[in-house]
C-alpha cells in the first residue's frame, strides 16, 4: 500500500510540472464529457414501408394504422406482389418491405400464429435493428387486443405462457444494389 501511496505522489508531482500534461488531462475529459455523448445518440428517422397486404382486413388495416401511428413506421407504397415491393425498395423509394399474408385475420381471431415480413434495408445497421425491435412491441401490443393478458405473468403448471400470435420474419436485404456495397 505505501508503494501505491508513493507511486500517486511521483505522478502528481510530474502532472503538476508539466503543464501540457495538465491541459491533456483537463481537454480528454471536457470532449469525453459533453462532446462524444451528444454524438453517439442513437436517432432513428421515420422508417418507409412499401406493404403488401394480401389480407386486406379490418384487422390488417388497423396493424397497419397502429403501425404508422407510432411516427416510427410510415407507408410508402401500396404494391401487390413481394417483387413489385423490391422494385420499390431498388429505387429507394421506401426502405423496407412489410408483407402482411393471406388468413392474418383468420390466425389471429384461432389464436394461432400469424406470420408477418418486415424486410428493412439494412445499410444502416443501427436503424434496422431499432426498427425491427419497434415494430416487434407494435406487433406485440397488437395481439393484446385480441387476448386477455394476465396481470401478472406467472410460471407454474396452472398457467401455461401465453401463445406468440404473430411471429414477424425479419430479414436484411442483399438485393438492393448500394454504391458502397459490391455484390457479385
Amino acid at each position: 500500500m505505501r508503494i501505491l501511496g508513493f507511486l500517486l505522489q511521483k505522478e502528481f508531482i510530474q502532472i503538476f510540472r508539466d503543464k501540457t500534461i495538465l491541459l491533456i488531462l483537463f481537454l480528454i475529459t471536457v470532449i469525453l464529457l459533453f462532446i462524444l455523448p451528444p454524438a453517439a445518440k442513437v436517432r432513428t428517422s421515420r422508417i418507409s414501408l412499401s406493404v403488401v397486404d394480401h389480407d386486406r382486413t379490418t384487422t390488417s388495416s388497423n396493424f397497419l394504422r397502429k403501425l404508422t401511428s407510432s411516427k416510427q413506421f410510415a407507408i410508402g407504397a401500396y404494391v401487390d406482389t413481394y417483387e413489385e415491393g423490391l422494385e420499390v425498395l431498388e429505387r429507394s423509394k421506401t426502405s423496407g418491405i412489410l408483407e402482411i399474408p393471406k388468413g392474418f385475420e383468420k390466425n389471429i381471431m384461432e389464436r394461432v400464429e400469424a406470420p408477418i415480413m418486415l424486410e428493412i434495408d439494412a445499410v444502416n445497421g443501427v436503424t434496422a435493428g431499432l426498427s425491427s425491435f419497434y415494430f416487434l412491441q407494435i406487433s406485440l401490443y397488437e395481439v393484446s387486443e385480441y387476448i386477455p393478458f394476465p396481470q401478472k405473468f406467472r410460471c407454474h403448471q396452472n398457467n401455461p405462457p401465453l401463445p406468440q400470435l404473430i411471429m414477424p420474419t425479419f430479414t436484411i436485404n442483399i438485393h438492393k444494389k448500394h454504391p458502397c456495397v459490391a455484390l457479385n
